[in-house]
């Protein structure tokens, strides 16, 4: 009787120990860079970063395939226009507990997006992959969960919205600000913001109000930052920064979503928010001096600086920057992303800059 006991104890314990790796197994864990998901996929063995993007079909760059691979030319909707990429087939995919074999993906080269080269994102996991099965993206613990086939949603205190999809089956969700303003939003984790929507540039708003100078690819682009106490979302009213720009797509993006666990089920076009933050974040948090700097042909460029911060009026949008407190820069071999580490490090409260402007150099002096 005892040995009988034992055997199912030890069963039992095997049984326990299935379990627990099948739940491992059926979980995507992702770490965030710079407001980005970005988790680990196996491909053909090889393992490499993927940004984690509702907004987006699967892409890779060249690095992550062979330079013998096939390349195929196909239309893509990219930024809301259709464009002409190279598309290739990927042998092996892993991810979790899925293994996708002989996937055709495009092929992106992500060199001159700033996020993605901080962020050594190799390639996009698109909708066409997380569509595969229903999901829950948990912020707190940093995983999404492959739910199985037959789930229930837990719908206790939780919003379910209804959404369409854009031809590509990227989700489409209904917002309504400040009961005037009604638009389309992308649901796109691979947007680091919080809602971009377009609305006229004299609408009222609440509490906040920040102007932002973006250069994106060495093009000036001005965006305004614009706080509302009152966002909707079909059922879910919540409070969010707007991020408005002319020449932007309309989306809610991972600063936003990520104060919500997010249950998608993609057959019934149903998304389910539940908010797991007390108060939604609504400010933006820029770095101890209000700039920050992108590389540009090897020169570090200041790219983006808040109207609000001691920067403003002192450095402006593609001045060159020389030299920081005294560091030449040439010693960061012109890596943008550790410079704004380094201007994010809340100890730095001064700093002495050399900058060419319209070829002359000039001294600025920035203290907290």
């Amino acid at each position: 009787m005892k040995k009988i006991s034992v055997f199912f104890a030890l069963l039992f314990g095997f049984n326990l120990l299935l379990s627990q790796v099948a739940e491992k197994d059926n979980s995507i864990s992702f770490f965030v860079c710079n407001n980005m998901m970005i988790t680990e996929l196996l491909i053909d063995g090889e393992k490499y970063n993927f940004l984690i993007d509702t907004g987006a079909t699967t892409l890779v760059s060249q690095n992550v395939i062979s330079k013998k691979t096939k390349h195929n030319k196909s239309y893509l909707d990219l930024n809301n226009s259709l464009k002409k990429i190279d598309q290739v087939e990927i042998r092996n995919i892993e991810i979790a507990n899925l293994k996708i074999n002989k996937k055709i993906v495009g092929l992106y080269d992500f060199s001159k997006i700033s996020n993605t080269t901080c962020c050594k994102i190799d390639g996009i996991l698109g909708i066409d992959i997380l569509k595969l099965n229903d999901i829950k993206i948990d912020f707190n613990q940093n995983k999404i969960l492959i739910l199985k086939e037959n789930h229930s949603f837990n719908e206790n205190k939780t919003d379910k919205i209804s959404f369409t999809e854009d031809r590509q089956g990227i989700p489409l969700l209904n917002i309504c600000i400040s009961d005037s303003i009604e638009s389309t939003c992308t649901l796109d984790t691979g947007y680091s913001g919080f809602i971009s929507a377009k609305f006229k540039e004299n609408t009222n708003y609440d509490d906040f109000y920040i102007s932002y100078i973006f250069n994106a690819f060495s093009v000036k682009i001005d965006t305004t930052y614009t706080k509302f106490k009152k966002i909707k979302i079909d059922s879910l009213e919540s409070n969010s920064i707007i991020n408005y720009r002319k020449d932007f797509k309309n989306l809610i993006g991972y600063n936003f979503i990520k104060n919500f666990e997010v249950s998608i089920d993609w057959k019934n076009k149903l998304l389910y928010l539940k908010q797991t933050n007390k108060t939604i974040e609504s400010e933006i948090k820029n770095n101890n001096f209000g700039f920050n700097v992108n590389n540009i042909d090897n020169k570090i460029i200041v790219s983006k600086i808040f109207s609000n911060s001691i920067s403003y009026n002192q450095l402006l949008m593609g001045d060159e920057i020389l030299n920081i407190t005294e560091f030449d820069l040439k010693n960061y071999e012109w890596n943008h992303c550790l410079i704004n580490d380094f201007l994010n490090n809340p100890s730095i409260t001064i700093l002495s800059i050399v900058i060419m402007r319209d070829e002359k150099k000039l001294n600025i002096f920035l203290k907290q």
